[in-house]
């Protein structure tokens, strides 16, 4: 029997997902600054555990794009949307641990 219109969209569906995750992880080998930016990023919304990470957001890559230090940023007075609460670092002792690559094909 011929697969039904719904089992050849999931096929193709799946097909289109693992072509585009492989992709993307290309990409993200090509440009490993962008893992950087991103890991970086997350490090300070985390120091800063801002309310509103939207705006946190904004104002940390438009300094990024403006070609400010990194430190500088953190440095700046929190704005008030940004809890009062010490960074405490949860996660700070554990090591990355390298993950198998899955071939999902």
């Amino acid at each position: 029997l011929p697969p039904s219109g719904h089992s050849v969209h999931r096929m193709l569906s799946r097909k289109n997902t693992v072509e585009l995750r492989g992709q993307n992880e290309e990409y993200l080998r090509l440009h490993p600054e962008v893992d950087a930016l991103l890991r970086a990023f997350m490090c300070d919304v985390l120091r800063r555990r801002p309310v509103d990470a939207l705006q946190f957001a904004a104002e940390y890559f438009t300094s990024v794009c403006k070609g400010e230090n990194r430190a500088a940023f953190m440095d700046k007075p929190a704005s008030t949307n940004e809890t009062p609460e010490p960074y405490v670092p949860v996660l700070a002792h554990l090591k990355p641990v390298s993950v198998p690559k899955l071939d999902l094909t």
